[in-house]
C-alpha cells in the first residue's frame, strides 16, 4: 500500500493542551502568562495558531469546551463560538452541520463526527454518517481514519465510558467498513489500544471477536 504524503493538522481536544507543546517550550510559557491574566478570554488561542491556520488546513472537531451550552445567560445555541471561528468544509460532504463532516487529504479518507451532537437513530448526523461509508474509494484513498473527540475506549479515570453510547450506536459501521484508525481527545493522558476487530460484552468481561 502507498502511504502517500499528508498534509495538514488535526485538533481533537482542547486547544491548550495542544499549545502547550509548540515552539519548543515558547508557546508554553506564554500561555501560562495568559492564563494568569483573569480577564483573559480563551479566543486567545485563536490568535496563537493563527499562524498556522492562515496558511495550512486544519481538521477541526468540536468537544466539551466547544458545546458552550450556557441557558443561564441566554446561550441556548450549542456551538455557537466554535461556528463563528472555526470554518469547515462540511456543505461538500453532503453534511447539513459544520460540526460533524468528512474530508480527504492525500491518501486519507477523513471521517469526522460530532461527540456531542444528537447522534441516535435516524439524526441528522446519523443519517449523514450511514451514507459516508459507501463513498470511500480504497483505491484513492486507502486509508479511513476518524477523528472524534470522546473516546470509545479509555481506562483513565477521568471521562471513563462517557463516549460507550456513541460507541455502541457506531462501532458495528467502522467494523464493518474496515475503519484503520481512530483518532480522540477529552482524556489529558495518553492512551492507545492494540488491533481488533469487535467485542462482545459477556459476564462483565470483554472479549476481542475475529472478523
Amino acid at each position: 500500500m502507498k502511504m502517500g504524503r499528508f498534509e495538514g493538522f488535526y485538533l481533537s481536544g482542547v486547544l491548550n493542551s495542544f499549545l502547550l507543546f509548540c515552539n519548543g517550550g515558547t508557546t508554553s510559557r506564554y500561555v501560562s502568562r495568559l492564563e494568569a491574566t483573569a480577564d483573559m478570554p480563551l479566543d486567545s488561542d485563536v490568535f496563537h495558531v493563527e499562524r498556522s491556520t492562515a496558511y495550512q488546513p486544519w481538521i477541526w472537531t468540536v468537544g466539551s469546551h466547544e458545546l458552550d451550552f450556557a441557558p443561564q445567560i441566554g446561550e441556548t445555541t450549542p456551538f455557537k463560538p466554535f461556528k463563528h471561528r472555526y470554518r469547515t468544509l462540511h456543505r461538500s460532504s453532503g453534511s447539513t452541520e459544520q460540526v460533524w463532516y468528512s474530508i480527504k487529504r492525500g491518501p486519507a479518507y477523513i471521517i469526522v463526527p460530532a461527540s456531542y451532537s444528537a447522534y441516535g437513530k435516524y439524526t441528522p448526523e446519523y443519517m449523514w454518517l450511514e451514507q459516508e461509508f459507501p463513498k470511500v474509494n480504497r483505491t484513492e484513498t486507502p486509508w479511513l481514519i476518524v477523528l472524534l473527540h470522546s473516546p470509545w475506549y479509555n481506562s483513565y479515570v477521568y471521562h471513563y465510558m462517557e463516549g460507550e453510547t456513541m460507541r455502541v450506536m457506531y462501532e458495528p459501521w467502522f467494523i464493518k467498513n474496515k475503519v484503520d484508525i481512530v483518532f480522540a481527545g477529552h482524556v489529558h493522558s495518553y492512551e492507545r489500544s492494540i488491533h481488533h476487530q469487535y467485542y462482545e460484552k459477556f459476564e462483565w468481561t470483554w472479549f476481542p471477536q475475529n472478523d
